[in-house]
């Protein structure tokens, strides 16, 4: 917009109406040329242009709280729930105050009509040059946010289902996270030692590691160690991951390593 302005007084100052016309279009231009550089990273990529890494770091934060703010109110209004939930990952991921208010404004941003979520998605994937470890941390975090919310509307888990196909992945993969995030809760939750939440942690963690309970030990430990190859910090960081975010994906490491270690004395002592 800054070089449409820009090109209109331009054009008018050097040829009246007809400058004013063609300012309009070379403005137009230069919009375009600059800001595709910085769109799909809002208010983040100010902050890091020239740094392909920080960049980087801003497209998947932008990302995140942006389309889960345009999640938040396809069921038509946003809840205080919806609110908490991303103030709630805005701290686990420690950002500081000036990419807090970053990201509350991404989230702003993405409630507005006419954002275009297929565009800002499929920035986000080539600026991740379309790694899927990288999309599939992004989708987790993102199914998260709506459990957390306690978004089930059908509306909100469509929404959802389009913003993920944009990313390549089907309704299945959806459900599959959303399976996940719910069983890695519960089995958190359920940690005391009585027979019956034992019994209900044990169904927690087969959920949290998305396989069934009676999967063979070779399927089990398949899908664990997929999990973590997803969650391994090193990885991610060189994958251009937030160092908050990375320390994030770190403990959800830890959840997925205390899952797989209870199925397993479960399963040695029966």
């Amino acid at each position: 917009m800054t070089g449409k302005i820009l090109g209109i007084l331009l054009g008018a100052l050097l040829a009246r109406l007809p400058g004013a016309v063609v300012g309009f279009l070379l403005g137009a231009w230069f919009d375009w040329q600059y800001g595709k550089n910085l769109y799909g990273k809002g208010g983040f990529g100010a902050f890091f242009e020239g740094d392909k890494k920080a960049e980087s770091e801003a497209s998947f934060l932008y990302a995140l709280f942006s389309v889960a703010g345009h999640i938040a109110k396809a069921k038509g209004h946003v809840t205080q729930q919806d609110i908490r939930a991303s103030q709630s990952l805005m701290e686990e991921f420690g950002l500081d105050r000036t990419f807090t208010k970053e990201a509350q404004a991404a989230f702003r941003e993405g409630k507005s009509k006419d954002f275009p979520v297929r565009q800002v998605l499929k920035q986000f994937q080539e600026d991740h040059h379309g790694r899927r470890d990288m999309q599939l941390l992004y989708l987790e975090y993102l199914v998260g946010l709506s459990v957390a919310a306690q978004s089930h509307d059908n509306q909100t888990l469509k929404t959802l289902v389009r913003a993920a196909s944009y990313l390549d992945f089907e309704k299945a993969d959806v459900e599959r996270f959303i399976s996940m995030v719910i069983g890695r809760k519960k089995f958190e939750r359920n940690a005391s030692t009585h027979k019956q939440r034992n019994t209900e942690r044990l169904a927690a963690a087969y959920e949290a590691l998305g396989v069934k309970s009676q999967c063979s030990d070779e399927e089990l430990k398949r899908s664990y160690r997929k999990l973590m190859r997803e969650h391994h910090p090193d990885k991610l960081a060189s994958q251009g991951l937030p160092a908050e975010v990375v320390k994030s994906a770190t403990h959800k490491a830890q959840e997925i390593q205390s899952a797989y270690n209870f199925i397993k004395t479960v399963r040695e002592k029966s």
